[in-house]
């Protein structure tokens, strides 16, 4: 299994967003319990069952649950199964997760913070396009429906790139590395954040690969910056083809 909010990032390090021999993902908004059903086993099957890293006593479920009304769920869907699924949090009275770690913020004249959470694939070929997709559909949800400035991650360091994912697409540190009491016997955690105005310029900036994946994560933005450089991108590939 891998968790990569949480979890490991080592498997998209590399990743070119690219079609790959495997069944379709539908990418989708959680609605009605049945989804719900597939959350839950999701989370059961890669926190639990996998690498046993909750238990009722860490208080997990309560710290993150208790933003469920505040929050959006996308699922990952593959030949009717859950592969995937990630949870988008809106700012609120009551804060975001990543607050109950460093304490409330202040919040700048037109600075909105959205916070993604539960990044979860099942392991496998489709791990990639799965994390990929979740992180895609976040992202456009944050832009074009919560209006975010600035989004948010806590993460798991991976064991050998520490959060070297994240930092190439364009993602700071805002705290840690710490240890999170939550999770039994995990790596250590940091508190990571994206300023959505850097994503122009990052893919003005960047080449090949890495373009590739920023262009691939961005599309379902409608940010009129962020479109003009998807499309600047697109022309400099079409003439370096010609």
């Amino acid at each position: 299994m891998t968790a990569v909010d949480k979890g490991g990032t080592a498997t998209i390090e590399s990743a070119r967003p690219v079609a790959s021999m495997h069944p379709p993902i539908e990418f989708r908004e959680v609605i009605g319990s049945t989804d719900w059903h597939h959350i839950q086993a999701l989370r059961e099957a890669i926190y639990v069952t996998a690498e046993n890293r909750i238990g009722e006593e860490t208080g997990f479920y309560g710290s993150f649950d208790q933003y469920d009304n505040y929050s959006k769920w996308f699922l990952a869907m593959s030949e009717g199964r859950a592969v995937g699924c990630v949870k988008v949090i809106r700012d609120s009275d009551i804060g975001l997760p990543y607050e109950t770690i460093i304490g409330r913020q202040k919040r700048a004249p037109g600075k909105i913070v959205a916070e993604i959470g539960h990044l979860l694939s099942l392991s496998g070929p489709m791990s990639t396009p799965v994390v990929l997709g979740l992180m895609r559909e976040s992202f456009a949800y944050c832009v074009n429906q919560l209006g975010a400035t600035h989004v948010v991650g806590d993460v798991f360091l991976d064991k050998s790139k520490g959060d070297a994912f994240y930092r190439r697409i364009g993602f700071t540190t805002l705290h840690g590395p710490y240890r999170d009491p939550r999770f039994v016997d995990a790596p250590l955690s940091m508190i990571i954040i994206l300023e959505v105005a850097s994503l122009a310029l990052r893919m003005r900036q960047s080449k090949g690969m890495l373009n590739d994946l920023l262009c691939y994560l961005t599309g379902g933005c409608n940010d009129p910056e962020i479109r003009r450089a998807a499309g600047e991108s697109a022309r400099r590939s079409e003439c370096h083809c010609e």
